[in-house]
């Protein structure tokens, strides 16, 4: 999976980076260990335009199962298959789409 670093940006320290590229590098992390499950809570907050389209790519070519929590709507357009509200203590699922929400 692509997430846009170059040959030289694999020697920087994370430090130099900006947030959005921090959020690549912990989800390029993640994604090495190849886990069965991402947990992403509100994982487009602070990030410019170009990081939360690499996001939205990496979650869409990420073979496991992804929870995601998000307020984002474009996000969860381009993600989602299923949603669920949660709301006052409870979790259930919604039967329509986010229109429909």
């Amino acid at each position: 999976m692509d997430l846009g670093f170059s040959a030289a940006d694999q020697d920087r320290p994370c430090s130099d980076f900006s947030g959005g590229w921090q959020m690549r590098v912990a989800l390029a992390a993640a994604l090495f260990s190849q886990p069965d499950l991402l947990l992403l809570d509100k994982p487009t907050n602070h990030l410019d335009v170009d990081t939360r389209e690499a996001l939205i790519q990496a979650i869409n070519a990420y073979e496991g199962a992804v929870i995601l929590v998000s307020h984002d709507p474009h996000l969860l357009e381009l993600t989602c298959d299923r949603l669920w509200i949660v709301d006052e203590g409870t979790c259930s699922s919604f039967g329509g789409d986010l229109n429909d929400y």
